[in-house]
């Protein structure tokens, strides 16, 4: 059976700065909330090296001993789970172009994510391990539920694995992955 795929369309983040770009952008994004919540995102400035980096950091970090791991476990308990980051060069452009959307000021959600503030503003590393015939079958095949996302903004990296879906209209569809975008996942907002 082929695999069928959601018809996601592509914001060009690089045209933030013209004025008659952004009047586009902010009714692409409109568009896009509506339409199913996911979009793709492209000229967000970050090189195919710096994206690079960050898995070869992953995979580093995840083919570390069990007792190197356990030395950096995350104190979740007391809310501290982070490290050093510099400013966000793809997050706060977008939460300026979502609040312009909605015609508020454009910082109003750009100074309530401030990395210094208690969140969950965070980079996730994370790896599926293959799961057997029987485990499958167990679960229906389903990685994931169905779930909402319910950070801001989810940004996902390219994977060369499809396995990431989207409800549509028509039913689950697969989002397909570009080494030169982002997939941006809305959060639901009743």
């Amino acid at each position: 059976m082929a695999m069928e795929y959601a018809d996601l369309d592509a914001l060009d983040i690089s045209r933030l700065n013209d004025p008659q770009g952004k009047q586009e952008l902010a009714s692409q994004v409109l568009s896009f909330v509506n339409k199913n919540g996911f979009f793709y995102l492209k000229g967000h400035g970050l090189t195919g090296d710096q994206i690079k980096r960050q898995y070869s950091i992953g995979r580093e970090l995840f083919n570390l001993p069990l007792e190197e791991k356990l030395r950096c476990i995350a104190n979740t308990e007391a809310g501290d789970f982070r490290g050093y980051k510099p400013r966000s060069t793809v997050l706060l452009p977008l939460l300026r172009l979502f609040a312009y959307v909605l015609e508020i000021d454009e910082s109003y959600f750009a100074s309530r994510h401030r990395y210094e503030a208690r969140g969950l503003e965070y980079l996730r590393y994370m790896k599926y391990f293959p799961r057997t015939e029987a485990e499958d079958a167990a679960v229906n095949n389903i990685w994931a539920k169905g779930h909402t996302d319910y950070n801001t903004l989810t940004f996902l990296f390219h994977q060369p694995v499809s396995g990431l879906q989207v409800q549509t209209p028509e039913g689950w569809k697969y989002v397909k992955s570009f080494e030169d975008t982002i997939i941006v996942n809305v959060a639901y907002v009743s």
